[in-house]
């Protein structure tokens, strides 16, 4: 990942045409030159916050189609050794205000004519703010500086799509073959499309702006294969006819859109005749904004089992996340002691409870805004030591275990307005009777600005729940 600078400066300029700026403006036709000054001369490339300088490329003048033919140095050989000769023995190091962190190494130039020659690469792995080239005698001659880094700060999640759409259900079978079968984290189901009008393309949508990182396509595997009474897996041959059935004639090209504009073609999708589940995962690189992927053939069907697309996010500090607002269905018997707002009053000696006679057994935290869901942790009444030991629950460990069955599972879910996001899983209460043993969590890792709880159960007590997460912003392109 590049790092981009906000200045560059030198101690001197050797003329008005090759000023600091020239070496981090694009542009291999320009270049910075800088002459010694009271025996020292230098470059710096300034960043103006911390980063995590991995590596540092310098581009070099070189001999071979040099941009202009006129100058000095690219008339003959002789002449380009003479100035690769005064442009020598640079040292490169990172510095954290006038503090240096570490030397890089000594930029040590070769005779080398062509430009490729003229690339060099020095190892920092260290962080600062500033990049210094210097020396003692000579010059400091060079046409680009790219500053590469490792930015620690960053995170990979999976993005939610907010529809799947494709050109056509293959024999209109949507139990079978509809388009959220594409999505929907199950590896014995598939989406199958047909073409319409000589395309078949299969579209997933994401919110506006959105990093795509990387696309991955889950296919058909052999080995362990779900469904063992499948013809697929009576020999090799078997499987490799399904997966030419599968990959059916032309590849599949997966690409990034804003709206109608394509953004990139992320590559083609060519399945390989692997038995292992491992080798029928192709992932594909697009690293651009855009709101939807749209994978799209000319001829025969595309046969999808899951597709996952990630993004980059920018870490902040993870810490717990206050809801702007807490409900429930009805408080079990209307009973005031059961509010859902003692859910989240940081006392366990009180609880939210809602169910039996209340209808719809649900339970919700609104956040107010977009965050980044890490984890949800429930905790739930025990019975040692409870607080009310003449509670019908805390009696008697049968007592206990009779308010444990009634509350056995509780699915816990992120949602953006009324979008599932992601389901985190299912909280499975066990008997154990310490406090310890009644605390649940659940890792979402995803965006949302709700988190709901739901039950078939008979009734729903939560003593208080916390969710964990930080302000993580998607990257744009403008912040890579």
């Amino acid at each position: 990942m590049e790092i981009h600078p906000y200045r560059a400066t030198q101690e001197t300029t050797a003329n008005t045409n090759l000023t600091a700026a020239h070496a981090v403006d694009r542009d291999l036709s320009t270049c910075a030159a800088t002459n010694v000054v009271d025996g020292e001369v230098w470059l710096k490339i300034e960043f103006g916050k911390t980063a995590f300088i991995h590596k540092i490329v310098i581009y070099g003048m070189f001999y071979s189609n040099y941009f202009d033919q006129s100058d000095w140095c690219a008339k003959n050989v002789d002449n380009f050794r003479v100035c690769i000769n005064d442009a020598n023995d640079v040292d490169v190091s990172v510095y954290q205000g006038e503090v240096l962190q570490k030397s890089c190494g000594t930029l040590q130039l070769t005779y080398g004519l062509e430009q490729s020659d003229q690339i060099y690469t020095l190892i920092c792995n260290v962080y600062g703010e500033t990049v210094k080239l210097s020396k003692t005698k000579g010059n400091i001659t060079v046409m680009e500086v790219v500053t590469l880094g490792k930015d620690r700060n960053l995170d990979i999640a999976e993005l939610a799509p907010t529809r799947i759409t494709h050109s056509k259900t293959s024999e209109d079978d949507e139990r079978l073959f509809a388009a959220e079968h594409a999505g929907d984290r199950r590896l014995t189901s598939r989406s199958d499309t047909e073409p319409v009008d000589g395309e078949a393309w299969l579209k997933l949508e994401f919110q506006p702006g959105s990093f795509i990182h990387k696309v991955v396509f889950y296919g058909r595997f052999m080995t362990h294969w779900y469904n063992t009474n499948s013809s697929c897996l009576l020999s090799e041959d078997h499987f490799r006819n399904c997966v030419d059935f599968d990959q059916d004639g032309a590849l599949v090209e997966v690409s990034v859109y804003q709206g109608e504009v394509l953004q990139k073609s992320c590559g083609t999708l060519q399945m390989t005749y692997g038995l292992e589940q491992s080798d029928q995962i192709y992932t594909l690189l697009c690293n651009i904004n855009g709101d939807s992927v749209k994978l799209s053939k000319v001829s025969g069907n595309i046969r999808v089992y899951d597709l996952a697309v990630t993004s980059k996010y920018r870490k902040e500090k993870i810490a717990e996340i206050t809801p702007t607002s807490v409900t429930q269905g009805r408080p079990f018997r209307d009973k005031e002691e059961f509010k859902a707002a003692n859910a989240v009053d940081r006392d366990l000696s009180t609880r939210a409870e809602t169910g039996l006679d209340s209808g719809e057994i649900w339970f919700k935290l609104e956040l107010g805004k977009t965050f980044f869901i890490h984890r949800v942790h429930i905790y739930n009444i025990f019975c040692s030591f409870w607080y009310l030991p003449d509670a019908y629950c805390a009696k008697s460990r049968d007592n206990f275990k009779t308010c444990i069955d009634q509350d056995i599972e509780t699915d816990v879910s992120v949602y953006q307005g009324e979008v599932l996001q992601k389901s985190c899983g299912t909280v499975k209460l066990t008997y154990g009777l310490e406090q310890s043993d009644q605390i649940y969590t659940l890792f979402c890792n995803t965006e949302g600005d709700t988190v709901t709880f739901t039950s078939d159960g008979i009734v729903m007590r939560i003593a208080e729940v916390t969710v964990v997460g930080s302000g993580k912003k998607m990257l744009g392109l403008t912040n890579l």
